[in-house]
């Protein structure tokens, strides 16, 4: 964030310096004065600038030493002792002002997490504070009163909100308080908090009321004033690393001083507690965001360079004016509870040892292999179980003190009986700390004696001595115990005498608030008299300020010894010039064009040579430097006035011609077409080479001549007339300036052909004509060859009944052949060719199915082949066309045209319908015979079917009487019968078998042919 601290990263540039080298402290001389020059400076400044780290410090002297044109911190020293303004600077620069609106947004994020739960924690109406240190321009301060003000609307709970944002820069503050920032600063606030914090000032946004209330802004040196107390929040990022360590360790101990109690301390990514680790307990460990722990020692009252007021110097508690017998006191209750008390630990909320009490050490052991050091850790396992337990309850019951049943612990020849015992700790003012007191009560466990009948314990005299002494004892101690109750009620009697005093003050310090007050509203007075005064000088100062900025070249105002006494923006290009820079020497300020005479001019001009102009060139820049005295009231030359005015364009355009110049006479000489330029009267005042060469001239003989000469004899008389016209008629101008095909003579007397362009071109206000000239002779030739061609072709057409045609795509314009006007038996150009005549030509029969082929061929760029009828009068014959298209493109490839042939088919058509209308009969023929024989075939199986069904039905009749033969035969031959019987009967069953294989086969062949299988 923003700080008011020696820039570690400050460096300057530049080549108008006459130092050669960095000043070092090596020698002792130097070291010395070295010292001597941070003394000075924290004296005339008040700010102490041994706390701060070496090195930044001297680079920012070492800055300025070049700046001043000093070889040595000796002269530096002497330099600063006779301007003590220089001291000022040099803190000046050392100060760094780098903050932006809620900086590392992420960190932000958890910072209002904790704060959430700050205010959470608070009762209604406590006022919540926060404290930025080194605030620089107020972008943190503003930031965090958003977070906090936002905070506090969440809760609905009304309470008053206060930052009091702090800085040594009284030029950052003065920014701070006036809260006008550019949009480019605020982009990454959001809409909604712009809308809601922030209101439009010009091209800028200014804080609204509500957020400029929040926020108190004050000149604060931390290392040097006292820090503000009871903060809930202190902010102080980017800052400790600009101090040495021993004195960041002070700052850290000054924020804990500073911060209520769970206050939080939000730190640079680049910054840490340090060993502060029992002041302080990480929140966000990563975004450096840390709560304060409460102190288990005295409170750490930190001491200021500058001491505190006397009205508090003489109330606040110190630990060397606290009464002996306070101290005393202190030290008997040590060996009481050292003497007395039961051994016990103090731990942490985390249950970390923070102090061992009486003999506790027998209880505990450091562990052997892991570098746990919590209290469960450490304790004898004869206890550690219990002690758990006793921890968790602890934690999550209210109880405030806790007993265990105790286990025995055998400690060196003793056995005892450990009984833990767990008591909460508050904190200051009963807050609590999360401090646990842990003590073990010991009974020592005694082992059975023998039964011993002759023993009956201590003698009578052993036994009254043993009471004596334990009376006397018991007197002692209640002797020095009320000595010790004296000594705590006379320091509680001190100590309300100490608050007593403390009040007192407060009310002093009001009373001397009032006073103030008063005395702010005299200043206010006083402060508004001098405004008007202010205002006439700033109107004058702005006047000259927008005179000054109008300019627009450089403008930079030396006095006599080169010193810079004004200078406008501009000047920033040349010079790197900053606002603190007025009253530098011109020449040790870096400078970004070489200039080594520049002191040599400014010198000249002051000792009365007049005025200088030079020009200077810095790679691909140009400036013309002015150099003119600058005269004061007197008319005496005070000083001299600088301009630096950027010619870079001019050059640039001058060395554009120059190439466009080289250009034109490249492409003029390269032209492979005849080119020249003639005058009004003929005569030719540049050709390229190319028309020299095309009529047989040197380009020598052919500049100054007429250009009658180029013009065949026959022809010059009418050329005269013509370029005559040319000049005089702009009518018959515009037609001559086309291309026309014309005859050249060469130098040799020879014609050739040639193509003419004419064009106007002005020179030096006169008009001149450009002529361009091609030798188309080749091409004259190559236009008969296909004229010839043409007729070969048309006689082709003729003698195949046939016409081209030609349609273009985008206007759908179409040309025809002569030949194409007879077959679509129209008489020529009756009608304008185009697609939608041709499409009316087309029978409407065939119309619908060749328009698709036609538009789905063009669609897909290829080649198309159609047969249609031309629509003719009804009394005329049919005419077949057909029509055979190729697509033709351009040099992108995109289809632009078709051409095609269209031929009259007809005769083939018509053969064609004779041949289908003999295919016709002839097949109806055969359709006639084959249904004769499908009508045969039919009958056949009619008859097929009848003896199938007579077969089937004469077996199964014939199949009954069978199997009667069949039974009665095989009875006879079982009742027993002679052989010549059995003979019989065997042949009427072989015989009555066979038979009735034979119907078995009639009825499978009838079964087949009814495809029954």
């Amino acid at each position: 964030m923003a700080c008011s601290c020696p820039d570690s990263d400050a460096h300057t540039t530049g080549n108008a310096r006459t130092m050669t080298s960095s000043p070092e402290p090596s020698s002792q001389g130097e070291a010395e004065a070295y010292r001597a020059l941070l003394e000075l400076a924290s004296r005339q400044t008040g700010v102490d600038l041994e706390r701060y780290k070496e090195g930044g410090l001297h680079r920012h002297a070492v800055r300025r030493c070049r700046i001043l044109g000093l070889n040595t911190f000796v002269d530096y020293l002497a330099y600063a002792q006779t301007y003590t303004e220089e001291l000022t600077r040099l803190l000046q620069g050392c100060m760094v002002s780098v903050s932006s609106f809620f900086r590392d947004a992420e960190v932000f994020g958890e910072l209002a997490h904790s704060l959430r739960e700050l205010v959470g924690r608070q009762p209604g109406g406590v006022p919540l504070r926060a404290w930025v240190p080194a605030c620089a321009t107020g972008e943190e301060a503003y930031s965090i009163a958003m977070l906090l003000a936002e905070t506090v609307h969440e809760h609905a709970v009304p309470r008053q909100v206060r930052i009091f944002a702090t800085d040594i820069d009284q030029e950052a503050l003065e920014f701070a308080r006036a809260g006008r920032y550019d949009a480019a600063e605020l982009e990454g606030l959001g809409a909604e908090r712009l809308a809601r914090w922030f209101v439009a000032d010009g091209e800028g946004w200014r804080v609204g009321k509500a957020l400029r209330e929040l926020c108190v802004f004050s000149l604060h040196d931390l290392t040097g004033h006292p820090p503000f107390i009871r903060m809930d929040l202190v902010s102080c990022r980017n800052v400790l690393i600009y101090f040495k360590p021993e004195q960041q360790a002070e700052l850290i101990s000054s924020f804990h001083f500073a911060l209520n109690p769970d206050g939080l301390l939000f730190l640079g990514k680049a910054e840490s507690i340090g060993a502060a680790q029992a002041l302080f307990e990480p929140v966000d460990a990563a975004g450096k965001l840390y709560r304060r722990r409460t102190s288990t020692g005295a409170e750490h009252v930190p001491g200021f360079r500058y001491g505190l007021p006397d009205r508090l110097a003489r109330v606040v508690p110190r630990q060397h004016a606290r009464p002996q017998r306070d101290v005393l006191a202190e030290q008997a209750r040590d060996l009481v509870a050292e003497a007395y008390g039961p051994p016990g630990v103090l731990v942490d909320a985390h249950f970390e040892p923070l102090y061992f009490f009486g003999a506790s050490r027998r209880y505990f052991a450091l562990p052997v292999a892991s570098a746990d050091f919590s209290v469960f850790a450490l304790v004898l396992p004869e206890l550690r179980g219990e002690l758990k337990a006793l921890g968790v309850r602890m934690r999550q019951d209210a109880a405030d003190v806790l007993r265990g049943m105790g286990a025995q612990v055998r400690i060196g020849d003793a056995t005892l009986k450990v009984r833990p015992v767990l008591r909460r700790v508050a904190g200051p003012d009963g807050a609590p700390s999360g401090a646990v007191l842990i003590s073990f009560e010991e009974t020592t466990v005694k082992p059975m004696p023998p039964v011993d009948a002759a023993g009956e314990g201590l003698a009578a005299a052993e036994a009254a001595d043993e009471i004596a002494r334990l009376c006397q004892e018991l007197a002692d101690t209640r002797e020095h115990l009320q000595a010790v109750i004296e000594e705590l009620e006379s320091s509680n009697e001190e100590l309300q005498a100490l608050n007593e005093e403390i009040q007192a003050a407060s009310e002093e310090l009001q009373s001397s608030n009032e006073e103030l007050q008063a005395s702010n509203e005299e200043l206010t007075t006083l402060n508004e008299a001098l405004r008007l005064k202010s205002l006439e000088y700033v109107q004058l100062n702005t006047t000259l300020a927008n005179i000054q900025d109008s300019i627009r070249s450089s403008l930079v105002v030396v006095d006599r010894d080169g010193r810079v006494t004004r200078f406008n923006a501009l000047a920033g290009r040349i010079f790197g010039l900053l606002p603190d820079d007025i009253g530098q020497f011109l020449y040790g300020v870096p400078c970004h064009l070489d200039l080594p005479l520049l002191r040599q001019w400014v010198t000249g001009v002051v000792a009365g040579e007049g005025s200088r102009v030079e020009h200077v060139q810095q790679r691909d820049l140009h400036y013309l430097i002015q150099v003119d005295p600058y005269l004061d009231d007197a008319g005496c030359t005070a000083g001299a006035v600088l301009t630096f005015t950027d010619i870079s364009d001019l050059r640039r355009a001058e060395d554009a011609r120059a190439h466009s110049e080289a250009r034109f006479r490249q492409v003029w000489d390269s032209s492979v077409e005849g080119l020249l330029v003639v005058k009004p009267d003929g005569e030719m005042v540049l050709v390229n080479p190319s028309i020299a060469q095309m009529f047989g001239y040197g380009e020598d003989e052919l500049v100054g001549q007429p250009v009658d000469m180029l013009v065949p004899e026959a022809q010059r008389k009418g050329h005269g007339l013509q370029r005559e016209r040319y000049h005089h008629s702009p009518a018959q101008a515009q037609a001559l300036m086309s291309r026309r095909n014309l005859h050249g003579c060469r130098k040799d007397g020879s014609e050739f052909a040639i193509e003419l362009s004419l064009g106007s071109l002005n020179i030096d206000g006169v008009d001149h004509v450009l002529a361009t000239v091609s030798d188309v002779t080749e091409r004259s030739l190559a236009e008969e060859l296909l004229k010839a061609s043409e007729r070969r072709l048309r006689l082709a057409l003729d003698a195949a009944r046939a016409g081209s045609w030609e349609w273009f795509v985008d206007s759908n314009n179409n040309f025809w052949s002569d030949e194409l006007w007879a077959l679509y038996g129209l008489e020529p150009q009756a009608i304008t060719p185009s697609y939608d005549a041709w499409r009316q030509l087309v029978h409407p029969v065939d119309r619908g199915r060749v328009e698709s082929v036609v538009t789905g061929a063009s669609a897909r760029g290829e080649r198309f082949e159609v047969e249609w009828r031309v629509n003719l009068p009804g009394d005329a014959p049919p005419r077949w066309l057909l029509s055979i298209g190729q697509p033709v493109r351009d040099d992108e490839g995109r289809v632009c045209s078709y051409i095609g042939i269209s031929t009259d088919i007809t005769e083939r058509k018509r053969a064609e319908h004779e041949l289908l209308r003999h295919r016709q009969n002839l097949e109806s023929l055969v359709d006639a015979r084959t249904r004769e024989l499908l009508q045969a075939k039919e009958a056949a199986e009619s008859a097929n079917r009848a003896k199938s069904a007579f077969l089937a039905n004469m077996s199964h009749e014939i199949r009954t009487p069978l199997n009667a033969v069949l039974g009665m035969a095989r009875i006879m031959q079982r009742d027993g019968v002679s052989p010549t019987q059995a003979e019989q009967l065997g042949k009427i069953d072989g015989a009555a078998q066979h038979m009735l294989g034979v119907i078995n086969d009639i009825l499978d062949l009838s079964k087949i042919e009814a495809e029954k299988f």
